[in-house]
């Protein structure tokens, strides 16, 4: 919902995470990345971090997307609620981590590493 607010406020279309790489440091490129940043996250978390780091300006932004990288990638831990700002948001965060029914779908999605055989 808060992605369907911030993207009527705005009105821009981006395509993709290059359409974000190319925007001047701001609203726009922070509200490009609010839309793209999670593709990224999802293949490359460590790349997502970088880029939320050092391309997004507005700390709210931020923290919306690393809520969003716990809810949908990473529930079972509090990595990214540790790099919040906004304490409610940290709060919510956190919250969210320690009640694994509210992600059982996206743990039984993760992909776990195969067991090592044992020689």
């Amino acid at each position: 919902m808060l992605m369907s607010i911030l993207l009527a406020c705005w009105g821009e279309t981006w395509n993709s995470a290059d359409d974000c790489e190319v925007l001047a440091k701001g609203s726009n490129k922070d509200q490009c990345w609010s839309v793209h940043l999670l593709d990224v996250f999802k293949s490359d978390p460590e790349t997502g971090d970088r880029i939320a780091q050092a391309q997004i300006t507005d700390t709210r932004i931020r923290d919306f997307i690393y809520l969003s990288v716990t809810r949908e990638i990473d529930p079972s831990t509090t990595k990214w609620c540790d790099k919040m700002v906004d304490a409610a948001m940290k709060s919510r965060c956190q919250v969210l981590v320690s009640r694994p029914h509210l992600h059982r779908d996206v743990l039984q999605n993760k992909k776990m590493p195969e067991p090592k055989s044992a020689e």
